[in-house]
């Protein structure tokens, strides 16, 4: 009976041990997955206040920049009606810096998603062009329209990518590796943007 007594209690004291060690396993896997999930949550909420901010700050820019560049004509409608617009250069280079911010800056050397890198590169020299046209006075309606819809649609692609990206993390749950670049950009312009402000 001592004996049974015995192996009963190593028995118990075996299982007690194992619960111990199987809830430790447990709540650090827990808490591991409840990390990461706010995690996935804060960059995919950063990515979604990149696109709103981009998606603004590009169409105030193609706005300013087709009414500057139509400022000239007279017979022209749509110069007459954003007459009441500021046509402010200023405006229109603030807009130019906060989009370049939003984009990857090595572009060119990056060579994980050339084609991603390849429409970074298309939005900030088109935006690059268009602001030193106007501000230089190389009015050229033509080409700054061109190169307005060059920039407009290339925004279009990445805010389409950045979309299906976190479409993608949402339903997996893990974040894309080669895509941080959005949300460090996204960092990056709000801190520009108050410097701006602050001196203003």
């Amino acid at each position: 009976m001592e004996i049974l007594d015995a192996v009963i209690a190593k028995d118990a004291v075996i299982a007690g041990i194992a619960l111990v060690v199987g809830t430790f396993i447990g709540g650090i896997f827990t808490l591991r997955n409840n990390n990461k999930n706010i995690f996935v949550q804060t960059v995919t909420n950063e990515r979604a206040t990149w696109r709103e901010k981009l998606r603004e700050e590009t169409a105030e820019f193609c706005k300013i920049g087709y009414a500057l560049s139509c400022q000239d004509k007279k017979d022209n409608d749509v110069a007459n009606e954003q007459q009441t617009l500021p046509m402010d250069i200023h405006r229109l280079r603030e807009l130019g810096i906060l989009i370049r911010l939003r984009m990857n800056p090595k572009a060119d050397a990056n060579k994980m998603n050339p084609k991603a890198d390849a429409t970074d590169s298309k939005v900030i020299e088109g935006t690059t062009q268009i602001v030193n046209q106007l501000s230089h006075s190389k009015n050229n309606h033509q080409e700054i329209e061109r190169l307005l819809l060059v920039v407009e649609e290339n925004v279009q692609k990445l805010l389409k990518e950045a979309w299906e990206i976190s479409k993608k993390e949402a339903k997996t749950g893990k974040l894309a590796a080669s895509k941080k670049k959005y949300w460090v950009s996204a960092t990056l312009a709000k801190l520009w943007k108050n410097l701006i402000a602050e001196r203003a």
